[in-house]
């Protein structure tokens, strides 16, 4: 586990409150916590005289009243060294890391120490409270400072420049920025608080470029969600776990559309089945049947296609269709769905052609 000197310091400011929370009481109270913090956050917003996030600050204030609560070797290693590194070993692997750092500090700038139980224990809870620092900032230097972006990147496990250096033109927007990781993976958390008046979301694209040219994989560790692009092996793993995409559909901002897993078609008036040859709204070649009009022009003044599976088919037995079609600009078309087993039909949509400006769906 890895803090910056920075994210160290803000650690041991704002989130003091929480380190001895979980010290003295455990991790159990933290939701009971939490649901104090929420009530106290609720009265002051029905209260005007009262300030918004006063559980922030009447915590940051009492923090303020307990004693220093990190180890002096620790805070004597922070005054030395930018980067600390907190490395937890068992078994063989305890005299084999002694061996290994005193070999390589021997010629090296910086140093190390082994931690007594109780050192152990509060260099791992300060590390463990240190991603709250950043919104307890926030939260207490709102009025002067703007937007907060969270970052989690990867880089290559033999990278050796990992350590950011922003390019002024962005630095020069950020009123802060606290960095904690993990070494061992090559994953760092970035954290900023951008200046009043930034746009934050025009950032983050100057910040995700930067990472893209120093070769880093975004997000590290809590997947794309539905923020970030998944990269197409990505995608293919999603679709291999939910073949139909109905449990997390729109994920990694791909396709929202449902598919259907086993289906008959057939079609009338004026049409002609061209095959399964065609892409369809799920954005995957050959996954939709294609239709096209046979007739003379001005004879195609109706049609159907029906699309229907049973539990009979593939084993399924439930039914989910994705229609669209492709018209010639400047021509126009009307249609609506019909369901013969239950008698209920869609409203008639009505669509021109005039308003397409390319060859898309």
């Amino acid at each position: 586990n890895y803090l910056h000197r920075d994210c160290y310091d803000a650690a041991k400011k704002y989130s003091k409150d929480n380190f001895i929370v979980i010290e003295k009481l455990g991790t159990d109270f933290l939701p009971t916590l939490f649901e104090l913090k929420r009530k106290v956050d609720l009265l002051s917003k029905n209260i005007n005289f009262l300030p918004d996030k006063l559980s922030d600050k009447i915590m940051q204030f009492l923090s303020k009243l307990w004693p220093s609560h990190l180890p002096k070797r620790m805070e004597e290693f922070r005054d030395k060294y930018e980067h600390h590194w907190i490395i937890e070993m068992s078994d063989d692997g305890i005299e084999e890391a002694k061996e290994y750092f005193k070999k390589f500090f021997n010629d090296k700038e910086g140093g190390y120490f082994e931690c007594t139980t109780r050192e152990a224990e509060k260099s791992i809870l300060h590390r463990y409270v240190a991603a709250s620092a950043i919104g307890r900032y926030h939260a207490l230097n709102e009025v002067k400072t703007g937007g907060m972006l969270s970052m989690d990147i990867a880089f290559p496990r033999n990278e050796k420049d990992w350590f950011e250096k922003l390019p002024s033109k962005i630095n020069n927007l950020l009123d802060t920025k606290f960095y904690y990781g993990h070494l061992f993976c090559h994953v760092l958390h970035l954290n900023y608080i951008v200046k009043k008046g930034v746009n934050v979301d025009k950032l983050k694209k100057e910040l995700l470029k930067t990472y893209e040219v120093r070769g880093a994989e975004y997000p590290a560790e809590h997947n794309v969600g539905h923020e970030y692009f998944a990269k197409p092996s990505l995608t293919e793993f999603y679709k291999q776990l939910d073949p139909t995409n109905f449990f997390n559909p729109g994920i990694g901002k791909t396709s929202k559309l449902t598919q259907s897993t086993g289906y008959r078609s057939y079609a009338t008036y004026h049409q002609t089945k061209v095959g399964f040859n065609t892409k369809g709204p799920d954005g995957i070649e050959n996954s939709a049947y294609e239709y096209i009009h046979n007739g003379t022009s001005g004879t195609a003044t109706g049609g159907s296609t029906s699309i229907w599976a049973d539990a009979n088919l593939d084993g399924h037995t439930g039914l989910c269709c994705s229609y669209y079609v492709k018209i010639t600009r400047g021509t126009s078309m009307g249609f609506m769905l019909l369901d013969n087993n239950s008698g209920k039909n869609s409203q008639k949509v009505a669509i021109s052609g005039g308003v397409i400006t390319d060859d898309s769906f």
